[in-house]
């Protein structure tokens, strides 16, 4: 299915698998499917998001040692596919106005788009804004675990990242934007 329970009509799925029951049912009322069949349970299942918590409880002080930020400055976070849709320029202007508080913060992103890093260099923040092109496989929760908080904002809105279920299972602050 798509992540919002849309399943897509093939014949040669042999299930249909969900995020969420609620994803589940959503897709049981809005088809009008008729689950006295029991053969529609087997082809329409929920598979929940695997995210192994444990994982998430190692060490971040090498990220703040990499990118030569000290203990005391409030290090921000943000990662994302590089799409102007994953991020938003109300990320840009909260973290100038912290700067222009005189809040002793920097950013580090991950797969910024262009439109971003332009936007950060237009406001004038860029030099307080770290930016890793990729995050190798498994570091996951180092990068989460070497930040402060985790800032989240999204151009389309979501009602559910996987990064804020990766930065809750490693401890950190979140901070959203809601649309």
């Amino acid at each position: 299915t798509t992540v919002f329970g849309r399943p897509v009509d093939d014949e040669r799925i042999d299930c249909h698998l969900y995020p969420s029951k609620m994803a589940l049912y959503r897709h049981l009322v809005l088809s009008g499917a008729d689950v006295r069949n029991g053969d529609w349970y087997r082809h329409h299942q929920p598979l929940y998001n695997p995210l192994d918590v444990e994982s998430y409880s190692s060490s971040g002080t090498s990220l703040r040692a990499d990118l030569g930020v000290d203990e005391y400055t409030l290090l921000l976070g943000k990662l994302g596919r590089n799409d102007a849709a994953k991020w938003s320029e109300s990320l840009v202007k909260a973290f100038e106005s912290l700067r222009l508080r005189g809040v002793d913060c920097e950013l580090v992103t991950v797969n910024p788009p262009g439109e971003i890093l332009a936007s950060f260099e237009r406001r004038g923040v860029d030099d307080s804004v770290h930016v890793l092109r990729d995050l190798p496989l498994g570091s996951e929760p180092e990068f989460y675990n070497g930040i402060d908080i985790y800032v989240h904002s999204s151009a389309i809105g979501e009602t559910f990242g996987y990064v804020l279920a990766e930065a809750m299972a490693a401890g950190t602050p979140i901070v959203v934007e809601s649309t």
